[in-house]
């Protein structure tokens, strides 16, 4: 399974196991880059295509940005 729409951005987590993705389907994703499945959907993110995504290794944290015009800042664990 994956998104349900256009994938715009990716970023990699600090540990270098996992991968974020970002889509027009609202939704943020993680995937285990060992076996390539997800481990974890964040539901309507935002109210709008979620367009773009950051992550920061030193803070542990992961930013995105959409076309709702929010930025929203995401806790790494």
């Amino acid at each position: 399974l994956g998104h349900d729409n256009w994938v715009r951005g990716l970023a990699l987590h600090h540990s270098g196991k996992f991968l974020y993705s970002c889509s027009d389907d609202k939704c943020v994703r993680i995937w285990d880059l060992q076996n390539g499945k997800q481990v974890r959907k964040i539901n309507d993110a935002h109210t709008h295509f979620v367009s773009c995504i950051a992550a920061n290794p030193r803070f542990f944290i992961v930013a995105t940005g959409s076309v709702d015009t929010q930025l929203k800042v995401w806790e790494c664990k």
